[in-house]
């Protein structure tokens, strides 16, 4: 649910859905819907300029983290710190022990 564009000022607030990749058949007497996925307990999120590739917010676990509501999982940030007029990409870091997973998928937004 990522917009396009976003006014200086505003305060973002992005809704997470995460669903298995495949759909896992289980055999039972009932028909089943797909269950949702739990994110691991460290999911932070990045912003990045797209055209200079400098980090505006950093991954740490103060600000940057996703965080888990009574209707899934949000991403919360605001704009005012950041320059106008420029196109900025968001990155979503899963990390569960060892294993280390970093999601960006065309999630470029533009603040004016």
């Amino acid at each position: 649910n990522i917009k396009r564009k976003y006014n200086s000022g505003d305060q973002v607030r992005l809704k997470i859905k995460a669903h298995y990749k495949y759909k896992i058949r289980t055999y039972e007497d009932t028909l089943t819907q797909s269950a949702e996925l739990a994110l691991p307990d460290i999911a932070l999120f990045q912003i990045t300029d797209s055209v200079t590739g400098k980090i505006v917010v950093p991954y740490n676990t103060v600000g940057s983290n996703v965080l888990k509501s009574d209707n899934g999982y949000i991403i919360k940030f605001g704009t005012e710190n950041v320059l106008p007029n420029r196109y900025y990409s968001l990155q979503i870091k899963l990390s569960d022990g060892d294993n280390v997973f970093i999601y960006d998928n065309n999630l470029n937004f533009l603040i004016e």
